[in-house]
C-alpha cells in the first residue's frame, strides 16, 4: 500500500510543473549547500591545522643585561 501511495505522490510532483519545478530547486539549492559546507568545513580544518603560533614576547621585564647580548 506504501508503494501505491509513494507513486500517486510522485506523479502528482511530475504533473503538475509548478510543484516540480519548485521541489526540484529547492533539492538543488540544498544539495549545492551541502557540497559548499563540506569544502568549507575542510578548508578551515586545512587552515588550523597549517596556523603556527607566533611566539609572543614583549620589551617589559627585560634587564639591559638581555639587550647587550641580543645586538
Amino acid at each position: 500500500m506504501m508503494g501505491v501511495i509513494g507513486w500517486q505522490v510522485s506523479r502528482k510532483i511530475i504533473e503538475v510543473p509548478v510543484l516540480h519545478n519548485v521541489l526540484g530547486t529547492l533539492f538543488l539549492t540544498l544539495y549545492v549547500m551541502f557540497i559548499l559546507m563540506t569544502i568549507y568545513v575542510l578548508y578551515l580544518m586545512i587552515k588550523n591545522l597549517k596556523k603556527e603560533k607566533e611566539p609572543e614576547w614583549s620589551f617589559e621585564g627585560k634587564g639591559w643585561d638581555y639587550w647587550k647580548t641580543k645586538k
